[in-house]
């Protein structure tokens, strides 16, 4: 987990970001494995990811992350190309609140 931290003009804005590996190739596993990494983010508490979230999953083959959460999430940013943009979702902070609550959220049992 690293937290991306940006300044403009005297606002500060924090993006949490969470990434993992994964050997499984069943969409249904990986969609599991995004869905823990948002809300083990989401439940970091001395981190006010006011810009949300983004997680990076490397599959092999590569998938398109973000169309495993689509259906469930909200607002999602993700590009389908070029491949190294496969890898990643960010999905902002009011779909965060949406799906999973008010900040900080409880920690995920695990996977």
């Amino acid at each position: 987990m690293t937290v991306n931290k940006t300044v403009s003009g005297l606002q500060t804005h924090r993006r949490i970001w969470v990434e993992a590996t994964t050997d499984a190739t069943d969409s249904g596993a990986q969609k599991e494995i995004v869905e823990y990494l948002l809300a083990l983010g989401w439940s970091i508490n001395d981190v006010d990811a006011d810009k949300g979230i983004s997680v990076r999953l490397h599959t092999n083959p590569q998938v398109v992350v973000g169309d495993l959460v689509k259906s469930s999430w909200s607002d999602l940013e993700y590009r389908s190309s070029p491949d190294s943009f496969k890898e990643l979702v960010v999905v902002p902070r009011g779909a965060l609140e949406e799906k999973l609550g008010d900040w900080p959220g409880p920690v995920p049992a695990s996977a």
